[in-house]
């Protein structure tokens, strides 16, 4: 092997998100989007580069279970969009899991005195989040596609959520956001 084309493998790898064992490019993208393994709780950083708003290209590759994700591109900075969140509004239940982190990635850095609570508008059930806990509650300041990360995971069936309200306060930069999960149409005609 030539050391340029050995040059330009480390450089690829280096910038992709790279797994192994996954029996197709689509269970690849689902695994990291899900970012489920307890040490990428903290920073849900596979799912951020993912979801980065300012890529422009991207590239995938396969090779018997190995496969790869061009994800570190940044060639589209005019794209200033904020909060991304995952779940999305109006996303398909069989991508998401119970156990999956829930994430909301500002472009801004954040305190770590982010607060978030969680109502469930059938049942006026109310979730709060306000200490950092390992594989519960973390907020994330490295630039992982994008800055300043709330990450935190419900304790509840989302299988049963038909509506959830989610307000993030956070405290230093003085803005509040009040954000509308819509999740699941699919199930409102089901009484639960």
């Amino acid at each position: 092997m030539s050391k340029a084309v050995y040059d330009s493998g480390v450089k690829g790898c280096a910038e992709s998100n790279i797994g192994t064992g996954h029996k197709n490019l689509q269970d690849a993208i689902l695994g990291w989007v899900s970012d489920v393994d307890p040490e990428n709780f903290e920073s849900v950083g596979h799912r951020r580069w993912v979801l980065n708003p300012t890529m422009k290209n991207t590239g995938f590759g396969l090779v018997e279970d190995y496969c790869a994700m061009y994800a570190f591109d940044e060639k589209c900075p005019e794209n200033k969009e904020r909060n991304v969140a995952w779940p999305c509004q109006n996303m398909p239940i069989e991508f998401f899991r119970d156990n999956f982190p829930w994430s909301l990635s500002t472009n801004r850095t954040l305190s770590k005195n982010v607060k978030v609570t969680i109502t469930n508008k059938k049942t006026n059930k109310i979730t709060k989040f306000e200490k950092i806990t390992p594989n519960k509650f973390s907020v994330e300041n490295n630039l992982y596609g994008q800055t300043g990360c709330v990450i935190f995971r419900p304790d509840f069936n989302i299988m049963k959520v038909i509506h959830l309200e989610l307000m993030l306060i956070v405290p230093i930069s003085l803005f509040h956001m009040m954000l509308i999960f819509l999740i699941l149409n699919a199930l409102m005609k089901k009484n639960y």
